[in-house]
């Protein structure tokens, strides 16, 4: 179903939404000491504002995660650039190369040390587009979507070979002015138009090859959200996964290697 709204109000509501929200600029060099890094590797991407990776990070240490936890700015750092940021495919393609090549430098130094990737918005397609692109045989441990700008119908086989563990796909049904309106309007950050896998998440391959239905079964992990996630200060919109209790609660269990609170298919 299509949503129907005045393109100029609906971008104006997508403009407001994505400006990036003050959460300080407290240094976070204390969260990727050479102690950290020596035990694993955490990479942040924002959404295409460039904002919310700061606080991720200082939840997920508040949550007792010791790796390494690094904001990776993949955008010009210019917020006001966010359409070329979301919609620029070349200039995302580059971001994911250069990140994909961190990874297995990283890698190369710290051997066997777990990598994880987090996206928000955007961001998430980037962290996809990384996965597409890091060589053989690296791979990462596992990794977590927030709020994907992502079309719900994107093929994630080619990223999810290179996973080790899970690809959490966390989406709201309530993310409808950003991921439904916005994303039907201006199109998704793999240039789709239409709703985003971070509104309803992905649809899974009822015709693919085996192998296809058998990576999606096995390696992807829908979460929905839910109104219990209210008490951790996230309520259903675009920027809630970014959260820094929210973050605590529901993200850093899954780093540690724990079940997280909630419910997934």
């Amino acid at each position: 179903m299509h949503l129907r709204l005045p393109v100029s109000c609906a971008l104006i509501c997508l403009f407001v939404s994505v400006l990036p929200v003050a959460s300080g600029c407290a240094d976070l060099k204390a969260l990727r000491t050479e102690e950290r890094l020596s035990r694993g590797l955490v990479l942040i991407l924002p959404g295409s504002a460039g904002n919310g990776a700061k606080a991720v990070a200082r939840g997920l240490n508040d949550g007792g995660v010791r790796y390494a936890l690094v904001e990776d700015d993949w955008t010009t750092g210019i917020p006001l650039l966010w359409l070329l940021h979301m919609h620029g495919t070349s200039f995302q393609r580059r971001a994911a190369k250069r990140i994909a090549e961190r990874i297995t430098k990283y890698q190369s130094e710290y051997p066997g040390r777990p990598v994880y990737l987090i996206g928000h918005s955007s961001g998430a397609c980037v962290a996809v587009r990384t996965l597409e692109v890091l060589p053989r045989p690296s791979t990462v441990r596992d990794v977590i979507l927030l709020g994907a700008a992502v079309s719900c119908t994107y093929d994630l086989s080619r990223a999810l070979r290179r996973v080790d563990g899970r690809l959490w796909n966390f989406y709201s049904r309530g993310d409808w002015i950003i991921l439904g309106a916005g994303t039907t309007l201006t199109g998704n950050a793999d240039g789709r138009h239409g709703a985003s896998a971070g509104a309803g998440g992905f649809e899974h391959p009822r015709n693919g090859t085996f192998e296809k239905r058998m990576l999606y079964a096995g390696r992807l992990r829908e979460v929905e959200y839910t109104s219990d996630m209210a008490s951790s200060g996230h309520l259903g919109g675009h920027y809630g996964w970014t959260n820094r209790h929210f973050v605590r609660d529901y993200l850093a269990p899954i780093l540690r290697g724990a079940f997280p609170p909630m419910s997934s298919r």
